[in-house]
């Protein structure tokens, strides 16, 4: 996909971010999606992912953050990974979690996400833009990505991308992500998320 669908797309996600019934017609199209971590990424890349719709269809565009900016403008489409969305049924460090909770999180999107949304567009940060994930999270060389929801502060659900990585001898469960807005400071300001300008 040429880099003008690439954007379009993320633009057509923008443009409805605030119609619920819209974007929860995109989530009966699938939860997850399967990454090929690229060979031009390492593992201390963090890595952004967009979702978009492009004819109808939902789509998580993934890039690492290091070519998701203007200097890249004519080559972004070459790092830049389309995947598709499916469905899926739903640790050792600050960003694994237990299989308990990942599933947990996957059935409460499963179970919840209809009325998050609702509830979500009517926040100061509306529906989320784009996710950053620590390139730590992708241990394997292809990934399911899963959408979740975690509890935040105040018992606040909160969006989130759950990173599985299946080892053939284990399965883990990564989660340093962040959905965006809000944004931060850094690599995390609206900045840095080129693929939205």
């Amino acid at each position: 996909m040429d880099t003008i669908t690439i954007k379009q797309s993320i633009q057509n996600w923008i443009s409805i971010r605030e119609n619920a019934s819209s974007i929860n017609k995109r989530f009966e199209q699938g939860n997850c999606f399967s990454f090929e971590v690229p060979d031009y990424m390492s593992t201390s890349d963090d890595v952004h992912v967009y979702p978009g719709v492009n004819e109808g269809v939902l789509l998580f565009f993934v890039i690492p953050a290091q070519y998701d900016n203007a200097a890249y403008e004519d080559d972004i489409s070459t790092y830049t990974t389309v995947c598709t969305v499916g469905f899926s049924v739903g640790g050792g460090n600050d960003h694994e979690i237990t299989s308990a909770e990942a599933h947990a999180r996957i059935l409460a999107w499963e179970d919840y996400h209809e009325t998050w949304v609702v509830n979500q567009i009517a926040t100061i940060d509306g529906m989320f833009e784009a996710f950053s994930v620590a390139g730590q999270d992708f241990e394997c060389k292809e990934v399911v990505m899963t959408l979740g929801l975690k509890n935040g502060e105040g018992k606040q659900l909160i969006a989130d991308l759950i990173v599985t990585n299946d080892k053939s001898d284990v399965i883990v469960y990564d989660d340093f992500t962040h959905p965006v807005p809000p944004y931060g400071s850094a690599a995390m300001a609206k900045e840095s998320f080129y693929l939205l300008s």
